[in-house]
């Protein structure tokens, strides 16, 4: 894995940055992504989409529900997906949120990883429209808390022109903040038995079909896999206490 790119670390201004990141990314120029759809990593969420698939180019968010609350696992999961065997992932880490380990662990190559690791949040913007651009990246992961209007769009249009997929991991309080992304979830833990870790996933947005669909998505760290949770469970409200065991790397 790269090391984390920083105007701090590095003592250098934005425009070296971006000439290091792109000399970086640079070296897997002209590999293939694989395809225009990705797929989610979990069969129940994909029935759920239109076309079965997320579309490159665009901006899915994930809003939790509670910190650390498994959105970051499902976003993760879907960056394996997009990147495939020989993508980019960038990782645009302000809050210091991203666990290498997980990302290992979920079958990602650390060698398909830059990190990159803004010192405020006008720079984790900044960051995030020029990797969205960037025609040799897969995939970027980040955790925003707050998105203007005028930014998130700006966002959005970088993702259209560079192709990249946005996985956008934000607080549940987001939700009361206008959206430019084709697709937007809520996660939360749900009650579990020992050994199990169940996220209860709503379908809040999606561009192009229905919304207001609910889920229960069970985590297998072993098989590093997602799958339908028992279907009795699914009638169960979304608000209920949680007891989940968090896996590491939440």
């Amino acid at each position: 894995m790269d090391d984390g790119i920083s105007g701090k670390q590095h003592g250098g201004s934005r425009e070296q940055i971006v000439r290091r990141l792109r000399e970086r990314l640079s070296r897997w120029a002209g590999r293939t992504r694989g395809g225009q759809g990705v797929s989610t990593g979990c069969l129940v969420l994909d029935r759920m989409l239109p076309g079965r698939r997320l579309a490159r180019g665009t901006l899915v968010e994930w809003l939790e529900a509670e910190r650390g609350g498994g959105a970051g696992i499902l976003a993760l999961v879907v960056a394996r997906e997009a990147v495939g065997a020989c993508g980019r992932l960038v990782v645009v880490d302000r809050p210091r949120f991203f666990y290498p380990v997980a990302a290992e662990r979920w079958g990602i190559d650390m060698q398909q990883i830059v990190v990159v690791r803004p010192q405020s949040v006008r720079d984790e913007h900044w960051a995030l429209h020029q990797v969205l651009r960037a025609a040799d990246v897969a995939a970027v992961l980040a955790w925003p808390e707050h998105l203007d209007p005028t930014t998130f769009r700006r966002l959005r249009l970088a993702a259209e022109t560079g192709g990249a997929l946005g996985l956008l991991v934000r607080p549940d309080q987001a939700r009361r903040e206008a959206s430019w992304a084709d697709v937007r979830w809520r996660v939360q833990p749900r009650p579990s038995t020992a050994g199990t870790w169940v996220l209860g996933v709503e379908l809040l947005r999606v561009r192009g079909g229905p919304a207001a669909r609910r889920v229960e998505v069970r985590i297998d760290e072993t098989a590093g896999t997602l799958h339908e949770a028992d279907p009795l469970r699914m009638a169960a409200p979304l608000a209920r206490p949680t007891a989940a065991r968090r896996p590491a790397g939440a």
